[in-house]
């Protein structure tokens, strides 16, 4: 997993598709609150929920862009395409 994030091209695919999964399970779950609260109640429950949903969203982000493969592992060789697999 950690050799396929040196291409953007996996980073940009598990971006989109934290954000849909993320998109889909809040909408069932404020599906659920409008079935079973009314009111205020409702209200502030599907307000809580966006705030959750944006920051485990903001969350998911951080880790996916922040994180840095190692280009090694001791006892392996290294990752094909980079500088450290193509110098042995």
């Amino acid at each position: 997993m950690a050799a396929r994030y040196l291409k953007f091209f996996w980073r940009g695919y598990d971006l989109g598709l934290l954000g849909l999964a993320m998109i889909h399970g809040l909408n069932g779950l404020r599906t659920i609150l409008d079935d079973y609260l009314k009111g205020f109640a409702r209200n502030v429950a599907v307000r809580a929920l966006y705030v959750i949903g944006v920051s485990f969203l903001a969350l998911g982000t951080y880790a996916i862009v922040a994180f840095q493969p190692k280009t090694t592992v001791p006892g392996t060789p290294g990752v094909p395409g980079t500088a450290v697999s193509e110098a042995r």
